[in-house]
């Protein structure tokens, strides 16, 4: 993995070496329309789904004078995943979509911004407002780790 790329199976495997204690489902696309990459689940019983976005699949714009909380960023999901998270949240359930933003850093898109990022045209999601950032750090996969067990957001 270079410092600016990374692609969704590498997430993938970053996933299942952090949180070894996860049982980890790869979804193939022949499962159904929209059905995000993975599936997890905690001994705990906690579970969720997870749309990856690699690198290729972003895009960066900074605002003049601003840092990370400035940095916009738009994320493309197809129609057909947009409709299966937003039906998967509407009954409760826990799906995210998680982003390589670039610089060992993740990104946790809002789940009330999900439906920001279908067209081009929209307005892109905010660094730091509409996407949650985690370091790949120790700090970061802690935090990361709170998210996917209990799913503030």
């Amino acid at each position: 993995m270079s410092k600016d790329h990374m692609t969704e199976n590498e997430m993938y495997h970053w996933l299942k070496d952090k949180f070894p204690q996860a049982c980890w489902q790869r979804i193939e696309t022949s499962a159904g329309s929209g059905v995000p990459d993975l599936n997890y689940c905690f001994p705990d019983g906690r579970e969720g789904w997870i749309e990856l976005k690699g690198t290729n699949s972003i895009s960066f714009k900074r605002t003049k004078g601003e840092r990370l909380k400035g940095q916009l960023c738009r994320v493309s999901l197809r129609p057909a995943q947009l409709a299966w998270h937003l039906d998967r949240l509407a009954h409760q359930g826990k799906v995210f979509v998680l982003c390589y933003l670039g610089n060992k850093r993740l990104g946790v898109i809002n789940r009330n911004k999900l439906s920001r990022i279908t067209t081009q045209d929209e307005e892109p999601l905010r660094l730091g407002q509409d996407i949650d950032v985690y370091p790949m750090d120790s700090n970061g996969v802690h935090a990361l780790g709170h998210v996917l067990r209990w799913h503030i957001r």
